[in-house]
């Protein structure tokens, strides 16, 4: 097997691990099927990966960068004042897991399985841009020092604030779409409507009142 293939086949299994994570959670997806769908043997698998955790924990700290890194993960337009861009990270992380829904299931339902990845949480969290995060904290305490702001938030208050309410809505989507009998035409008009609501709370916990 050629380097060129022997790579291809690592990214076709992680692909594929991860496609059944999402849909069927760790204790459900065995190596056997991942190997199956992947178009190889269970060998191979075990060859990359040794286990299903090294695995998972593979896609599993991919994901978690991607859910929290990626708030602060951009650079601001200079001009843009201080609620812009919390409008901006708002509808940016709101965006990012409408694009990858079931990553928030993924998460908890790993969290509750081994909370020994706290741990990995907090290594990971050093990794965030902490200079976005410093600039942005300045610019807070600058609000609140000129009054536009009306409470004593820190950013990590708003991040946490932030990161439930857009995580809730996918979160319940799918048991209030089964329940409700959504069509999905009915799921893409709920998600806009509450991409929208969102930024207005943020901005009404902020103290920016509803202009």
């Amino acid at each position: 097997m050629t380097q060129e293939k022997d790579q291809n086949f690592e990214q076709i299994i992680l692909e594929t691990a991860e496609r059944l994570f999402l849909e069927k959670g760790y204790v459900m997806t065995s190596t056997t099927e991942i190997a199956a769908e992947a178009g190889c043997n269970q060998a191979l698998v075990h060859y990359y990966f040794r286990t299903k955790e090294n695995l998972f924990d593979s896609i599993f700290e991919k994901r978690f960068n991607t859910f929290f890194n990626g708030i602060f993960d951009f650079n601001f337009n200079k001009n843009l004042s201080f609620k812009q861009k919390i409008i901006q990270i708002v509808e940016s992380h709101f965006d990012l897991l409408n694009e990858h829904p079931k990553m928030i299931s993924l998460i908890m339902n790993e969290l509750s399985r081994r909370p020994d990845h706290i741990k990995t949480i907090k290594q990971n969290l050093q990794s965030v841009p902490l200079k976005v995060i410093d600039s942005l904290e300045n610019e807070l305490r600058q609000e609140i020092k000129q009054g536009s702001i009306n409470a004593d938030i820190t950013m990590m208050d708003l991040v946490i604030t932030m990161v439930s309410l857009n995580a809730s809505l996918f979160l319940l989507m799918p048991v209030a779409a089964e329940v409700l009998g959504m069509e999905q035409i009915e799921k893409e008009h709920v998600i806009k409507k509450r991409r929208k609501e969102n930024v207005k709370i943020i901005l009404r916990y902020l103290g920016y009142g509803n202009d």
